[in-house]
């Protein structure tokens, strides 16, 4: 079984990080559906875990950086960011439903699915301009 990290939304200042998780998405997706297809015996999963608290947002080994020598807005994302991920779930708790998930042959594997709630307001705004 393959994971794949899932975006749910678009971020400021992280373009490149949510496009990429897009493309896993649809990577994993399409994956799923080909061995379907050839009925392999290999399964595909899905993570959207949310925020977790890891050091993700931390790149080892940088200099650190001058706060006065950043915009002020890309210091409230940096700060935002951090602030989110400190609150995140606990990675144990999301290696375990991960864990169930793959076991269980769950393709969407979602620990907290309060997180839905950007894909829920995307979807309206999909069904509003559809009925527009």
């Amino acid at each position: 079984a393959a994971c794949a990290g899932l975006g749910r939304s678009s971020a400021p200042l992280a373009g490149l990080c949510g496009a990429s998780k897009e493309m896993v998405r649809a990577i994993s997706e399409a994956l799923r559906l080909d061995l379907g297809l050839v009925g392999a015996d290999v399964g595909v999963s899905g993570l959207g875990p949310g925020p977790v608290r890891t050091n993700a947002g931390e790149e080892p080994g940088r200099p650190p950086v001058d706060p006065g020598t950043i915009p002020d807005i890309v210091a409230q994302v940096n700060a935002s960011l951090k602030q989110v991920v400190a609150n995140g779930m606990d990675p144990r708790t999301v290696g375990e439903c991960v864990v169930d998930g793959v076991r269980e042959g769950r393709f969407w594997i979602l620990p907290a699915p309060e997180y839905l709630v950007n894909a829920e307001q995307r979807l309206a705004e999909i069904h509003s301009a559809l009925e527009a």
